[in-house]
């Protein structure tokens, strides 16, 4: 059995060792975010599945549906392929204005005083729907309860390691989310 890995496998023995190996990790050890082909996420070993962190924090964990191609009614471009927006509705916008309204730039890692300068810059230029993941057009907003639920169950991240201090975006959307939670009566 192969186990990856941080450009280096581990391999199985017959007595359940792991040792590394000498070759640099195929890339089939790789998988990638189920939104890739939108979010541009690297490849993660096979043990983690699930969505990437940016969308782990920025879409919790929703599944990007390509529409097809048609007019952006957002940046008025026409022929262009949309994607759905993650509200719930039917609207959907092109690829770089789902990137720019919905992602953002890549979140931040790393740790002590340079990731915290490079978390405060990365909540300066944020992606507008970030928090609420509101439809353009129709101003529809995703349950809280179900974005939270779907944080928890669908990224790669476990849920400690998403309200985790050293993820400081995903841990901030986890408390807002928990926030517009209404109280169990």
């Amino acid at each position: 059995m192969i186990r990856g890995c941080n450009g280096r496998c581990f391999v199985e023995d017959d007595h359940g060792r792991y040792t590394k190996t000498e070759s640099a990790c195929p890339c089939t050890l790789r998988v990638r975010c189920p939104n890739a082909a939108v979010c541009n996420a690297d490849p993660v070993p096979r043990w983690r599945s699930g969505y990437c962190y940016q969308c782990t924090t920025a879409l919790s964990c929703t599944k990007i549906v390509q529409m097809g191609v048609g007019p952006c009614p957002v940046c008025l471009s026409t022929s262009t392929a949309l994607c759905r927006v993650p509200s719930g509705c039917s609207h959907g916008v092109c690829v770089e204005c789902f990137r720019q309204m919905y992602l953002g730039p890549k979140l931040p890692t790393g740790s002590g005083t340079d990731y915290a300068d490079a978390v405060v810059a990365w909540f300066e230029d944020r992606p507008v729907n970030w928090e609420k993941l509101m439809c353009p057009l129709c101003r529809s907003t995703p349950d809280p309860v179900k974005r939270l639920n779907r944080m928890v169950e669908g990224s790669m991240c476990s849920p400690t390691e998403i309200t985790s201090i050293s993820n400081l975006p995903s841990r901030i959307m986890a408390v807002n989310l928990i926030k517009q939670v209404p109280a169990a009566r």
